[in-house]
């Protein structure tokens, strides 16, 4: 269906507060909790949205209220786009962020969602490397090389903050 949404659509990824991606968090899931019944889940999990970040949403008052932009979508598992949307609603690999703020808040989305973050790292390393090796943009893939090796240089510190949060 194509309906217009109000609200606003951030043109670029950058820091989202707390409450924003909590917001973010819980409208994926509901997003994914949605398609349990859809046939185009195809033995998956769920359909994931396939691009659930920052510039696919439509936020009222600042605050996430719908996904839009759907052509990624597909089958797959909630890991999946709950690692992707993560790595990029919070901006896993920012240098300028500590390793214990986005550890936080990684685990924090995660929980927000409604799954445990033992798996988090793993599932925003995948979405990274799934990312570089799909697209065809040169800019892209090296962004998203450089947070792979970021989040797999700092594995172990982020998954000891997400472990010590939840």
């Amino acid at each position: 269906m194509l309906s217009f949404m109000p609200g606003s659509v951030p043109s670029e990824l950058g820091y989202f507060s707390n409450e924003q991606l909590v917001a973010a968090a819980r409208l994926l899931r509901a997003l994914h909790d949605a398609t349990l019944d859809s046939p185009l889940r195809n033995g998956h999990e769920v359909v994931c949205h396939g691009d659930a970040s920052p510039c696919n949403c439509v936020l009222v008052d600042g605050m996430p209220t719908a996904f839009i932009d759907f052509d990624a979508a597909h089958a797959g598992s909630r890991l999946e786009d709950l690692g992707y949307a993560s790595w990029l609603w919070i901006d896993i690999g920012n240098d300028e962020l500590s390793i214990d703020l986005q550890g936080r808040r990684i685990a924090d989305f995660f929980h927000s969602y409604g799954v445990g973050s033992a798996d988090a790292v793993d599932s925003i390393i995948r979405a990274q490397t799934a990312l570089m090796e799909r697209t065809s943009v040169s800019g892209v893939r090296e962004w998203s090389n450089h947070c792979r090796a970021w989040v797999t240089h700092n594995r172990h510190a982020l998954n000891a903050t997400i472990a010590g949060r939840s």
